[in-house]
């Protein structure tokens, strides 16, 4: 039996695995196969869900011929970019026939980085972001690339995907009038090569709504905390933070905070952090049902602040600077010495 492509085959492939058409013909008049396009057919037709989404890519893509990927929301939802909805079905393919079906996008571009998902031949993270950026909003295309830019240690956001932002300027560059490079050009306007993406999708959704509001926020900024003698305490890398209101913001999504370890780290952090800045925690459901609410709540806090405009401050016994992405807090409190005191003895 030849091997299909998520139970997708032709009928020159069927042939060639012994299947007469007019046996081709009684599988289908029996149900037992689904016809997806001219030739092309779906040979388990009770498939549903992911698996029938992923049947008809591969289906569009044997009828389209051999230079078709996956693109535009398809290739996001296989990216596993964020901002896509539902199961799209986009198709690109290098020239051709104009009576492909309506999904089908035609191009004059090869996309030489293209990736193989699943079996699928789909377009680089790079040309999806560029596609969405010809359909979708800015707010869509914003919160796909996002997730584009995070690096693969959630544990460290300092470490992220700069080498795509720097592919994405060069595309923009390149072809500032291609189709979707305009709309991609506004999006990369909104953010520095410093920038750090966000951790997840609500934060992603809150920054945005922030914005919205009139705040700009900083995301995933490293506070590194130390002691009088500048030895590290520990780092803590806040969601977001407004530093012009010392104000900053966890968004709490269950996963991260579901164990008692995870929780006691979060609390002890938390209680090294309030002595220097105000925190605010939201959980990931409140921010995904109402964004808008939740960036007006932050902003009357902002509003409320009494705290003058500054680089750097000093609250009782910490002292904070802040530049760029980077809070540098100087804890000098009788806990840090004590700290420090333990370490050297455990060292002696």
């Amino acid at each position: 039996m030849v091997a299909m492509l998520h139970s997708v085959i032709t009928m020159g492939q069927a042939n060639d695995a012994g299947f007469s058409r007019r046996r081709v013909y009684r599988l289908l008049q029996r149900g037992e196969w689904l016809q997806l396009h001219e030739g092309v057919y779906l040979s388990v037709s009770g498939l549903a869900g992911d698996a029938r989404w992923k049947a008809e890519l591969a289906g569009l893509m044997l009828r389209c011929g051999e230079t078709a990927l996956v693109s535009h929301g398809a290739a996001a939802i296989l990216h596993r970019l964020e901002g896509v909805v539902g199961q799209p079905l986009g198709i690109t393919v290098v020239s051709g026939s104009n009576r492909f079906p309506k999904p089908v996008h035609r191009s004059r571009f090869s996309d030489p980085n293209a990736v193989m998902i699943d079996g699928l031949a789909t377009t680089s993270v790079a040309r999806t972001l560029r596609d969405l950026a010809a359909e979708c909003t800015v707010v869509i295309v914003e919160q796909a690339m996002e997730s584009a830019l995070r690096g693969t240690d959630r544990r460290r956001p300092d470490m992220w995907n700069k080498a795509l932002l720097a592919e994405l300027r060069s595309m923009v560059a390149e072809q500032p009038r291609l189709h979707g490079n305009h709309r991609l050009g506004k999006v990369l306007e909104l953010r520095s090569d410093d920038d750090r993406p966000t951790g997840s999708f609500p934060e992603t959704v809150l920054f945005q709504a922030l914005r919205a509001v009139g705040l700009h926020a900083v995301r995933q900024a490293t506070l590194r905390i130390v002691d009088a003698n500048g030895v590290r305490l520990d780092t803590f890398y806040p969601d977001l933070a407004l530093p012009l209101y010392r104000l900053l913001i966890e968004v709490d999504g269950g996963e991260a905070h579901a164990d008692e370890g995870a929780m006691a780290r979060d609390l002890r952090r938390q209680n090294k952090v309030l002595q220097g800045f105000r925190l605010l925690r939201f959980t990931a459901v409140e921010v995904l049902r109402d964004p808008d609410g939740v960036a007006l709540q932050v902003k009357r806090s902002a509003l409320r602040s009494t705290f003058a405009p500054a680089a750097a401050w000093t609250v009782d016994d910490v002292s904070v600077e802040y530049s760029t992405n980077r809070f540098l807090v100087v804890d000098r409190s009788r806990d840090a010495r004590d700290e420090a005191m333990n370490r050297h003895r455990t060292a002696g």
